[in-house]
């Protein structure tokens, strides 16, 4: 429907432009310059733009009837996806409600019934991080090492803190408005999670309206219960595909380094060792960091923020 929209858009466009060419000879009545435009598909047979200026009461008309029709239709199909997904996670619970959803995770030890609760496990400082070992017998180096045999990890949250023993959403959101991070926190909270959500927001300095204050007031780390949000502020040196300095990360346009991120044994910060990459790209080194965070025991969920509502619990 995207592509269909942007056709017919198209051959506005070309009548503009001819219209354009030949002003004066145009009559008045039938022009198209200025005329309203849709941002919805209508179909084929109901353009998303009138036949001209003096026809657009009658087509704006047509185009608000056909518009609540698509809404119906709309609500209609989500409907029908969301019980037929009910139905299913019905099924998945029954069949599944007695198994061990530890399978197949890394445990050193094998698994003991302890009927005294555990207190949690604090995470091993960066510099000790140990290698991964994949399936084939290859060596993985932790990102950290690029920086150093003696790199440590610098970077800090800017506000909150971790619970180790808690499960984690790990987020990359920087530069939204307030209502974007409602959305996500709220919907989340109201599934009844219990966990953290990491966030990486843009410098104070940057952050929109209201979002600090928001973020703040859900920072509960004095509680195992709810949800309990960490952020941390990233600073970037970004640039232009040229290679001129470029302000921020151009929406993923730009590449950028990360800074003050790593550091040497001794605590003094060190350039980031790789070249500069997308934020899409240099996000996963950040989602490495937080998750040294947690026990091995921990899940953690990578997500985008904008297009991400939740019905159920993730875990």
């Amino acid at each position: 429907a995207e592509k269909k929209l942007k056709r017919q858009l198209l051959q506005l466009l070309e009548k503009q432009t001819e219209e354009q060419k030949n002003q004066g000879k145009v009559d008045p009545s039938n022009s198209v310059l200025g005329v309203k435009i849709s941002n919805r598909y209508l179909g084929e047979d109901l353009l998303p733009y009138p036949e001209s200026k003096q026809a657009e009461g009658e087509w704006e008309s047509k185009m608000n009837e056909r518009k609540d029709e698509l809404r119906k239709q709309d609500d209609m199909e989500w409907k029908a996806l969301v019980d037929q997904y009910n139905e299913v996670m019905v099924d998945y619970v029954e069949e599944n409600e007695h198994a061990d959803h530890r399978v197949g995770l890394h445990h050193d030890e094998p698994d003991v019934i302890d009927s005294k609760p555990q207190k949690p496990q604090q995470q091993q400082p960066a510099s000790n991080v140990k290698q991964v070992t994949s399936d084939d017998n290859t060596i993985w180096s932790a990102p950290l090492k690029k920086a150093g045999d003696d790199a440590t990890i610098l970077l800090k949250p800017a506000f909150g803190t971790h619970r180790p023993s808690s499960n984690a959403i790990l987020v990359f959101a920087e530069g939204y408005d307030l209502s974007i991070y409602l959305s996500f926190v709220e919907s989340l909270a109201n599934t009844g999670y219990s966990g953290d959500v990491v966030f990486s927001i843009s410098n104070e300095s940057k952050l929109k309206s209201g979002v600090k204050e928001y973020l703040l007031s859900k920072s509960n780390s004095q509680s195992e219960e709810g949800v309990n949000i960490i952020a941390y502020e990233v600073e970037w040196t970004c640039f232009k595909k040229s290679g001129e300095s470029a302000r921020g990360s151009g929406e993923g346009i730009n590449n950028c380094k990360m800074a003050n991120v790593f550091g040497d044994a001794a605590g003094n910060p060190v350039d980031d060792p790789r070249e500069p990459r997308p934020v899409a790209t240099a996000r996963y080194e950040l989602y490495w960091i937080w998750s040294l965070q947690y026990s091995k025991e921990s899940w953690l969920m990578l997500l985008d923020v904008r297009d991400v509502w939740f019905q159920l619990n993730p875990f």
